[in-house]
């Protein structure tokens, strides 16, 4: 894989740029909400900008459109390299080598596995380059308006990452049982259609259908374990996220009680908040994706 990273150095770094220059987009929006509420007695100068706010608006999803651009062109030559460096391989094997597996074994891996990999390790680690860097952008514009509001969300963070990690090994084992399944499976269409013939000849049509109900009901009993289980973690870590956004907004209405915190400066943590509080409770399901 990082043989892979490498070949694409140049669409990386663009990409790379495109999360810098998105993310700060998003801290400045922060700011200029706050700025618009703390600005509401003096609506005449606030007026007199509106054309710059049109102007960051513009600018803000150009920035969007580029980074989505350039981060789906960096995934599809991943994808497109992945399948050329299987089938490359698979050139080059002797007869014998080659036939030792099923065809149903080829098509499991160029078509089912490489594009698990793709959703479940290509792409979290692309959200996480992502979502890390609106994390430390997030923090810093936080930490300058109230140490404690960031010191609040990191506390929940920390949390919510131990809670996670007692899960990744139950993630692991069922990931891997539904991959077998899934071969398994693939094996008994693939025979099913190979065999059509001697099945309709000799009637077995109800022996081999209730051959493929075992299999298709392991299937399906292994892909509820590992996806079911992955949503249900991902519904708790949604759940800890919300308790965070809620008992930052009621800390920061405490803080404006005690004369520490303005209303604008309140509304731009809690739309920042989201950049901090969202790479968490993200990073922790994209973690679990790639334990399993």
């Amino acid at each position: 894989m990082k043989e892979i990273i490498k070949k694409h150095t140049v669409m990386v770094v663009m990409v790379i740029f495109g999360i810098v220059l998105f993310s700060g987009m998003q801290i400045v929006k922060s700011l200029l909400m706050g700025y618009i509420i703390d600005s509401i007695s003096q609506i005449d100068v606030l007026m007199h900008q509106l054309g710059w706010l049109l102007g960051f608006l513009v600018l803000y999803m150009g920035i969007q459109i580029y980074q989505n651009m350039m981060t789906q062109k960096l995934k599809s030559d991943i994808h497109f390299d992945i399948n050329q460096r299987l089938y490359d391989a698979y050139v080059t094997f002797s007869p014998e080598d080659f036939h030792r597996m099923d065809t149903s074994d080829y098509l499991n891996v160029l078509n089912n596995q490489v594009t698990m990999i793709m959703e479940q390790y290509v792409q979290p680690y692309l959200s996480i380059c992502s979502l890390s860097v609106s994390f430390v952008f997030a923090s810093i514009f936080i930490g300058s308006i109230h140490l404690s509001l960031l010191f609040f969300l990191y506390g929940f963070g920390i949390a919510l990452v131990f809670f996670n990690r007692c899960f990744r090994h139950e993630l692991k084992k069922n990931q891997l049982s539904y991959v077998e399944a899934q071969h398994q499976w693939i094996a008994s269409i693939r025979g099913f259609c190979d065999n059509f013939d001697v099945i309709r000849n000799f009637q077995i049509e109800q022996k081999f259908r209730s051959f493929l109900d075992h299999r298709n009901k392991i299937q399906a009993n292994c892909n509820l374990r590992a996806n079911g289980f992955m949503k249900v973690l991902s519904s708790f870590d949604i759940g800890i996220g919300h308790l965070m956004f809620f008992g930052l907004l009621v800390y920061g209405v405490f803080l404006i009680d005690q004369k520490e915190l303005t209303i604008g400066a309140l509304l731009s943590v809690m739309q920042a908040s989201n950049l901090i509080i969202d790479p968490m409770t993200d990073y922790a399901d994209l973690k679990n994706q790639i334990h399993a």
